[in-house]
């Protein structure tokens, strides 16, 4: 099966939100959830253990990768919920069981440009899709957003559960989702003062226009710097961007050097 990592915008950012996560003066980091709008079971900001506080009214945890974040039911596991036409991008990219998500959003704080950056603040390989309008959910997942009356019975909706352990190359035996609670320059996506470009690799330059390395990115939205490394305008709107390590197998080694798992606390 060919694997895909997949990078995932989560988290209040310009458009949902418009707040920064922050990164504090110690290098403490969280991603702060985007406001509810509409699917929720009652999540509130303030029920949400380890947020900053002034934090108020409904909020949509997805994707839940703390187990401390709320109580939980027995059997509780990471979880994240997509639908529509995001889904269908995943879909039609092969994102399934295996896959890992390096979910990262819109931090400002200590280290960072004043406009802040993308920072990577989590992790998730995929162990189990549900189907809420087909499947029968087990009894922990029911309070997800994605399982609400909303979304529950829409035929493009699907949650994703954790691996109980991580099984990528490298990082076996780790748990299959958590968060990096400590800013590390590692993690950080964005090059310079601007948030949507990023500094990778020249492997991930397309061959020619009619290549693709990173799904929704064409050879356009690169810039070979000429020391290895390309500069990437990232597109928007575009939630999920996937890299098939079947097709650029130096891209694995590449985001395993970006997460400092040693320092995430797992």
């Amino acid at each position: 099966m060919a694997l895909k990592l997949i990078f995932s915008r989560k988290g209040s950012d310009t458009s949902y939100g418009k707040r920064a996560s922050l990164v504090a003066a110690d290098g403490a980091m969280l991603s702060v959830p985007i406001p509810e709008d509409g699917f929720a079971h009652g999540i509130t900001y303030e029920s949400i253990r380890g947020l900053p506080a002034g934090l108020s009214g409904l909020a949509h945890l997805d994707p839940d990768l703390r187990q401390q974040a709320l109580p939980r039911q027995p059997g509780w596991r990471p979880s994240f919920g997509q639908c529509d036409g995001a889904l269908t991008h995943l879909l039609h990219q092969g994102v399934g069981v295996g896959d890992l998500f390096l979910f990262y959003g819109w931090f400002k704080g200590a280290f960072l440009p004043m406009r802040g950056s993308h920072v990577i603040w989590g992790w998730m390989q995929v162990g189990e899709m549900h189907w809420p309008e087909a499947d029968v959910l087990p009894d922990w997942l029911t309070y997800h957003p994605h399982a609400a009356p909303a979304l529950k019975h829409h035929s493009r909706n699907v949650i994703f559960s954790a691996a109980d352990r991580l099984t990528w190359p490298g990082v076996e035996g780790l748990p299959g989702a958590g968060v990096f609670d400590h800013y590390n320059a590692s993690l950080r996506l964005s090059a310079g003062e601007r948030m949507s470009q990023w500094s990778v690799p020249s492997f991930l330059i397309p061959a020619d226009d009619h290549s693709v390395t990173m799904s929704r990115h064409r050879r356009r939205h690169f810039c070979d710097l000429g020391d290895g490394t390309a500069r990437l305008s990232t597109t928007s709107p575009g939630q999920e961007y996937v890299i098939d390590i079947s097709r650029v197998p130096q891209a694995w080694p590449w985001a395993l050097s970006k997460l400092p798992f040693s320092r995430a606390g797992v």
